[in-house]
């Protein structure tokens, strides 16, 4: 599973959870005056996991989210030493042009924060620069 799978995952059971956790909430309440006391506990007990499952779950999803933000930081850095090596280099004005452009689609998509955008425009700035 790819990171954006797997943060992507973990989030959507994290909310499920918590929906979990919600309607279990709204039974325990509508249904106070019939239920026992220990049962009333027990149903507060299981709240309780559940939120803290989600918390677990929603923890996880933004550690996955953090690896994929680190891997497009990574193919920015990469991209931008690439890219000032090449304009150190080139002479043709095209090839200038070119760079640059692509190096602003990427400074676009880096302040989109979109990471797929991101690692996209990455992409193209290595393509330009190396061709």
């Amino acid at each position: 599973m790819t990171d954006s799978n797997s943060a992507t995952a973990e989030l959507d059971f994290a909310d499920q959870l918590a929906l979990l956790s919600s309607a279990l909430l709204q039974f325990r309440l509508s249904n106070k005056a019939t239920l026992t006391v220990p049962k009333r506990r027990e149903l507060e007990q299981l709240e309780e996991k559940l939120d803290e499952m989600t918390a677990q779950a929603r923890a996880r999803g933004v550690a996955a989210l953090g690896k994929q933000i680190s891997t497009a930081l990574a193919e920015v850095q990469a991209a931008s030493s690439a890219a000032a090596a090449f304009l150190e280099k080139i002479k043709q004005v095209e090839k200038v042009i070119a760079t640059v452009t692509a190096f602003l689609g990427l400074g676009s998509a880096v302040l989109s924060g979109d990471v797929k955008t991101i690692v996209a425009a990455a992409k193209t700035v290595k393509d330009t620069v190396t061709a």
